[in-house]
C-alpha cells in the first residue's frame, strides 16, 4: 500500500518542476504588468508633452499680433506688481526640502522674462535680446557679473564659435563648393548621386558644425541636380541626415558633444574620462556607414522622384495638338457671320 521509493521521487520531481512553472508564470505577469504601466505613463507623458509644444506654438501664434502682445504684456506686469506687493505670495520647496518665498528680485527677473519672450515671439533679435536682458540683471544687482560672463568663459561654448567663424571662412571662399563640386560629377541614377553627396558631406561635418556645412550646399545641390536630371527634393532630406551622421563621429562634429565634454570635465566625479577627438568614432563611423548605405538605397524609393515624360509621348501630344487646331480655327471662322466688308460701330 506504501508508494515506492521510485514513485515518491517522480512526484516530488512533479511536484517541483509545477512550482517552478507557477514561479515563472507570476514573474511573467508581472513583468508584463510592469510594462503594461510604464508604456502607460509613457503614452500619457507622451501625449502630454505632444499637448504641451502644440499649445505653445499656439500661444507663439498668437503672440505675434501686436494687440495680442500688448494685452499679454499688461496682464503679466499687472500680476507681478499685485504679487510683488504680497511678500509671502509664492512659496516653493526646493530640492532640500526648504519652503522658499519669492522676493522683489524674483518678481522683476519674471517682468524681464517676459518682455524678452515677447519681444522674441515679435521677431525680435534672440542673441541682441538675451545679452541685452542680462545687462539689465547685473545691473540691477540681481546676478553678479562673473554669473553672467561664465558661460563665455566655457571651452566649449568658444570652440563652437570658433567652429562658426572657420565655417563662415569656408562659406565665403567657396573652398567646400570647389572641393565637393569635382566629387559630385554627372552620376546615372540617385542611388549614385546619393552616394556621392553623402560620403563628402559625412566628412565634411566631423569637423565642422553642421548647420553651416547644409547652408553652404544648398544651393549647390539645386545646381547639381538640375545640371544631372536630377530630383531635387531625392536629396535635400539626406544631406541634413549625412551631416548629422559625420557629426556624431568626432568631438568637435556636432555642439552636443563639446558640451558633454564640459560637463564631464567639470564633474568631480565623472562617470567617465574626459572625451578625446575621435573617442566616438569606432562607434559613429560604422552608424555613418550604415546610416549612408540606408539613405542612398531607400530615399529614391521613399520619395518618388518624377520621371520625365518620354521623347513618344512629346510627340504624340505634339501631333494631336497639330489635327485639332486646324479643325477648330476652320470651325471658328465659320461660324463668324459675312458681313461682307469691314465691320462698323455706332
Amino acid at each position: 500500500l506504501c508508494p515506492s521509493y521510485d514513485d515518491m521521487k517522480i512526484k516530488i520531481r512533479s511536484a517541483s518542476r509545477q512550482d517552478l512553472l507557477e514561479a515563472e508564470h507570476d514573474k511573467n505577469d508581472k513583468a508584463n504588468s510592469e510594462m503594461v504601466e510604464i508604456s502607460s505613463k509613457a503614452c500619457i507623458i507622451g501625449v502630454a508633452s505632444k499637448w504641451a509644444q502644440s499649445l505653445c506654438l499656439s500661444i507663439v501664434r498668437q503672440l505675434r499680433h501686436r494687440k495680442v502682445s500688448v494685452v499679454f504684456a499688461l496682464t503679466g506686469y499687472t500680476a507681478l506688481i499685485a504679487l510683488s506687493l504680497f511678500p509671502d505670495a509664492i512659496c516653493v520647496t526646493n530640492l532640500t526640502g526648504t519652503v522658499v518665498c519669492l522676493k522683489n528680485t524674483s518678481y522683476w527677473t519674471l517682468a524681464l522674462l517676459l518682455g524678452a519672450l515677447l519681444l522674441m515671439a515679435n521677431e525680435g533679435p534672440p542673441d541682441l535680446t538675451m545679452l541685452g536682458f542680462t545687462v539689465l540683471l547685473v545691473l540691477s544687482n540681481v546676478i553678479s557679473d562673473a554669473d553672467a560672463w561664465s558661460g563665455f568663459c566655457s571651452t566649449s561654448v568658444l570652440s563652437i564659435g570658433a567652429l562658426f567663424v572657420v565655417a563662415r571662412a569656408l562659406e565665403e571662399t567657396g573652398a567646400v563648393e570647389k572641393l565637393l563640386l569635382p566629387l559630385l560629377g554627372s552620376p546615372k541614377g540617385h542611388v549614385a548621386a546619393l552616394l556621392r553627396l553623402c560620403a563628402p558631406v559625412a566628412i565634411f561635418s566631423a569637423f565642422l558644425n553642421n548647420t553651416p556645412i547644409v547652408a553652404m550646399l544648398l544651393p549647390v545641390c539645386e545646381g547639381w541636380a538640375a545640371r544631372s536630371n536630377l530630383s531635387i527634393k531625392v536629396l535635400l532630406m539626406p544631406l541634413s541626415f549625412a551631416s548629422m551622421l559625420g557629426g556624431m563621429c568626432t568631438l568637435i562634429g556636432t555642439s552636443t558633444n563639446l558640451v558633454l565634454n564640459a560637463l564631464i570635465e567639470a564633474d568631480p566625479d565623472p562617470p567617465l574620462a574626459p572625451l578625446r577627438m575621435f573617442s566616438m568614432t569606432l562607434v559613429g563611423l560604422p552608424a555613418a556607414i550604415v546610416g549612408i548605405l540606408y539613405l542612398s538605397l531607400f530615399a529614391p524609393l521613399t520619395f518618388r522622384p518624377r520621371s520625365p515624360p518620354s521623347e513618344a509621348a512629346v510627340d504624340e501630344s505634339k501631333q494631336e495638338y497639330d489635327l485639332t487646331e486646324p479643325s477648330q480655327s476652320s470651325a471658328t471662322s465659320s461660324d463668324l457671320p459675312s458681313t461682307g466688308g469691314p465691320a462698323r460701330y455706332g
